[in-house]
């Protein structure tokens, strides 16, 4: 199945503009329109200027809108501002906006659910439930308001489900023994790993990804650093013992290695991990991989390494913008599809210029990556002292093969100010010890 009809109507997009222009005020009757919901790029820019400006309490004009746009956009903007002097229709405008949007979503969906389908090994059951849930995903986001009797009614009903055993809730392994008993990792989270590089976030986050699909549940790595068969060496070598650098040069492995990589492959192999080929990855392009991995084998976590290199789906917007839109796509998208997303993120030097044990990154180190602080539900960071010369935790002493991780946010539960794992960077892996000392110690 496929079309060939554009669902689209710019001149309805143009009039809502215009009327925007000559009555910002109606915005708050079009609140729910979105960006990406116009059919053309520059009309998307366009309209989430002045949603912006609106939110920010901006004034709104032709000129003051010219004035925050790239120079390409002033004799358009000029040219479409008279065409709608007033907002009477603006609510019509935007419902056929909405509707076209709708149509190209509903045949991108159905159009996927049948390559998909010709697909071995497909499980129809499960396209049609993804299919009916992504048909559905926005047919009630113009009532966004919830009774706090319907809340608390739901709320009561979860609560008891709970309580009998007929609602468990999923939790997903980091690997690390200190980390699972405070932070939970469950469907709808945003988990974020921070670090500078070199300081094991990757290595934390292949770590994550092998314990759980070895466990069965389904995970999706999207790394924009490290291709598939790169991620392989990475997790023989772990699996094995075998040095990394023997996978970077064959001819240094004997045949017992052989025999070693045999068994391991064989077992990985069985592990539901799955990985995205490509580098040039946007947040529209990981939903899409994300909703036809869900379709064929299901999937409980994606994996982004790291946000820095996602592709932002906006060029003409500031990189804190892009930056700001990404983390939120990812956010609504651990919603949507009731996954957990691990998304690691690059630390400034900030952290660098402090001293000693201080170097361990604190949250107003990610602020240049974001709503970081807003969208995370924990954040962890990660740091191999040994890299900084640092010897000492106060009295605990520390040699190269450790590895402090911090969390630092975690919105249903306490944070904790460090723990020790052990780290071994000739099979470039992470995992708790139970020799090392691991108490969480108050303002470090």
């Amino acid at each position: 199945m496929s079309t060939t009809k554009e669902h689209k109507s710019l001149e309805a997009e143009k009039a809502l503009i215009s009327a925007l222009l000559s009555d910002p005020q109606a915005m708050t009757e079009v609140s729910s329109l979105k960006p990406e919901m116009f059919a053309e790029k520059d009309h998307q820019v366009i309209f989430r200027t002045i949603k912006e400006m609106f939110s920010n309490g901006e004034p709104i004009d032709l000129v003051t809108v010219i004035q925050r746009l790239p120079d390409k956009y002033f004799q358009y903007v000029s040219e479409i501002s008279d065409i709608c002097l007033s907002s009477i229709h603006i609510k019509a405008h935007a419902k056929i906006i909405k509707d076209h949007y709708r149509k190209r979503e509903y045949v991108s969906i159905l159009n996927g659910a049948i390559g998909e389908l010709d697909k071995a090994g497909a499980d129809p059951q499960a396209i049609k439930d993804l299919v009916t849930k992504s048909l559905n995903t926005d047919d009630d986001e113009d009532n966004d308001i919830i009774s706090s009797q319907d809340s608390l009614s739901l709320w009561v009903d979860n609560i008891e489900a709970k309580k009998r055993g007929d609602k468990e809730v999923e939790i997903f392994t980091t690997g690390i023994d200190e980390i699972d008993q405070i932070a939970k990792l469950k469907r709808g989270k945003v988990v974020v790993i921070g670090g500078r590089p070199g300081h094991g976030k990757s290595i934390l986050a292949k770590t994550i990804a092998m314990n759980n699909a070895m466990q069965g549940k389904p995970v999706l790595m999207v790394s924009l650093e490290m291709n598939d068969q790169e991620q392989n060496n990475r997790a023989i070598s772990e699996l094995t013992g075998i040095h990394y650098n023997k996978f970077e040069d064959c001819t240094l492995l004997c045949e017992q290695d052989m025999s070693k990589i045999a068994a391991e492959a064989e077992k990985l192999a069985t592990a539901k991990l799955f990985y995205t080929k490509s580098f040039n990855m946007t947040v529209s392009k990981i939903r899409t991989s994300a909703l036809k991995l869900k379709a064929r084998a299901g999937l409980d976590l994606v994996i982004v390494d790291y946000l820095q290199l996602i592709t932002p789906e906006d060029k003409n917007i500031i990189r804190e913008q892009q930056i700001e839109e990404i983390s939120r796509r990812l956010k609504l998208l651990a919603g949507e599809l009731e996954i957990c997303v691990v998304l690691l993120i690059q630390l400034n030097r900030e952290c660098e210029k402090r001293s000693g044990i201080d170097k361990m990154p604190i949250l107003s180190d990610g602020r240049s990556s974001g709503t970081i602080e807003q969208d995370a539900d924990i954040v962890i960071f990660s740091m191999i002292p040994a890299k900084y010369g640092i010897e000492k935790l106060h009295e605990i002493p520390l040699t190269e093969n450790m590895i402090l991780l911090r969390i630092a946010k975690n919105r249903q539960g306490r944070t904790l100010p460090f723990t020790i794992a052990e780290f071994n960077g000739e099979t470039v892996s992470i995992r708790s010890n139970p020799n090392l000392y691991r108490q969480g110690i108050a303002g470090i």
